[in-house]
């Protein structure tokens, strides 16, 4: 997993610094560029080609570990960090655990509002949303135990809240950009902020039910049944740990 991991983003930095300066990653689409930077940019890895997507759904996503979400960079700002060091087999749980807890800290890409009881978090998680759970409530026990301490307790005392994904900044996360790169990445980042509001009268794929509508049964619902359980289901106890590991 550490070696995919790595490959993916190595692939993701190559293909941006090839193509650079662009304002974000989306443009790399094979039409105003050399490749699309998705799908044909490929690696041998011993066996056959990996293309970006390849590595993300036909390797990783098969092995049942959502912690990659957090962990696979495309190189925008709203994507997870990119580590300055590379992922090992021996501290790979760590990371993982690590990148999550890193990824939940940031207020755009996940909060609680506790005026309008709303859990807002990143569209990450629901465009993966087979790997995190089927359900709203499924979803945030998955990853409850990486979220802010203050955040989980409050989901753990309340049954009451509604459920909803913030936008989606896909700028390129430049740390020195060019002045056009800054005015590029102007269009991406009002997107972002304005297409949570949009989202209802866009007529998109329905996911189903988007928010847990609890007003019926939590009126007369006793605490424990309304509790969002600790569940960390693809976490094995062993490598749930807050130390850094000797290898590191």
């Amino acid at each position: 997993m550490a070696f995919y991991i790595n490959a993916y983003n190595a692939m993701t930095i190559w293909g941006i610094l090839y193509e650079y300066p662009v304002a974000s990653i989306q443009r790399i689409d094979g039409k105003r560029t050399q490749f699309a930077i998705f799908d044909d940019l490929q690696f041998w890895d011993g066996e056959s080609y990996r293309s970006l997507n390849g590595i993300e759904n036909d390797v990783l996503r098969p092995l049942g570990d959502p912690r990659i979400h957090f962990a696979l960079v495309c190189a925008a700002r709203g994507c997870p960090r990119l580590r300055n060091r590379a992922y090992t087999a021996d501290a790979l749980h760590w990371q993982l655990d690590d990148n999550a807890r890193e990824f939940f800290s940031s207020h755009s890409r996940f909060h609680i509002s506790r005026i309008t009881r709303t859990v807002r978090m990143s569209p990450i998680l629901e465009w993966y949303r087979d790997d995190f759970g089927q359900t709203d409530r499924e979803v945030v026990s998955t990853v409850l135990a990486y979220l802010p301490q203050r955040d989980r307790q409050w989901l753990s005392q309340h049954c009451d809240w509604k459920f909803r994904y913030l936008g989606y900044d896909w700028s390129l996360n430049d740390q020195c950009p060019t002045v056009g790169v800054k005015l590029a990445a102007i269009p991406y980042r009002a997107y972002s902020i304005a297409s949570p509001a949009l989202k209802p009268f866009k007529n998109l794929v329905s996911r189903g039910d988007n928010e847990f509508q609890t007003a019926e049964s939590c009126d007369s619902c006793d605490a424990a049944s309304c509790q969002v359980p600790e569940l960390v289901p693809f976490a094995p106890d062993e490598f749930m740990t807050d130390t850094i590991p000797d290898q590191l």
